[in-house]
């Protein structure tokens, strides 16, 4: 995003006729940004909903939902979103937030989390220390050690642990 909105204010400036092809600007929830007409890419669609719906179908029971995400912008980003979402579609389960949180603390946490636990992922490609992540290694190593299903949002994650989610796959665009 940051990338997307500097072509919009400098791009005729620096690329006269350039074109703009973009990928993965963050859902931008009930109004699409302004695309430039020789512009050409994806908007995410985030199914916060959809996944957390799909989630509560495969585990009824579910007495808890935690959230993890890191603290770099894009993964505040999808935590804000999330925080907004998540308590109204959790019904009576409990809804906790880990945020920013270092693998290694993460890790032992999740493998303290019930089986009925639903584990939702967004991201986390920083942590509160600074220390830099890849979302899917993160993932990855989330799985290993989780008794309890992880859902996810990103088409990237699959193949990387996640059990479900509501996902757009980019070879359907």
């Amino acid at each position: 995003k940051p990338a997307f909105d500097f072509y919009l204010r400098h791009g005729q400036q620096l690329w006269p006729g350039a074109r703009l092809v973009f990928h993965g600007l963050p859902d931008p929830g009930k109004e699409l940004p302004t695309v430039p007409a020789n512009a050409i890419g994806l908007v995410n669609r985030d199914d916060f909903g959809g996944t957390l719906d799909l989630a509560r179908r495969l585990q009824p029971d579910a007495r808890r939902i935690l959230v993890v995400s890191g603290v770099s912008p894009l993964d505040l980003e999808l935590q804000q979103r999330a925080r907004q979402m998540v308590p109204n579609v959790a019904g009576a389960a409990a809804v906790e937030f880990v945020s920013g949180w270092p693998l290694t603390e993460l890790l032992d946490r999740l493998a303290t989390e019930p089986a009925d636990t639903i584990v939702f992922y967004l991201s986390q490609f920083r942590d509160r220390e600074g220390h830099p992540y890849l979302p899917r290694e993160v993932l990855r190593a989330m799985s290993n050690v989780s008794a309890a299903p992880i859902y996810g949002l990103f088409e990237t994650y699959v193949g990387s642990g996640v059990a479900a989610g509501s996902m757009e796959f980019y070879a359907d665009r």
